[in-house]
């Protein structure tokens, strides 16, 4: 081996040693920022379904109409 694919070798080793290091370190260290925020309760739905239906020259299609009875809260806030 000459002596630039040595260099260029323990280069490439090095970085990549550095950079499961710098993983490592992360993985271990690093909590979830999430933890400190409370968890949100999932807001109450209705569903109302609407048949199909004609309104002068109009046609609606069938639908479903979402109504929020519960909006979303924290917990520990209800």
């Amino acid at each position: 081996m000459n002596k630039a694919n040595t260099v260029s070798r323990l280069t490439k080793e090095t970085l990549t040693l550095i950079a499961l290091l710098v993983f490592t370190g992360c993985a271990s260290t690093n909590k979830n920022p999430f933890e400190k925020f409370p968890e949100l309760k999932r807001a109450k739905l209705k569903a109302i379904s609407i048949p199909d239906r004609i309104e002068g020259n109009t046609f609606i299609e069938a639908h479903t109409i979402y109504v929020i009875e519960t909006p979303s809260v924290w917990k520990g806030r209800d």
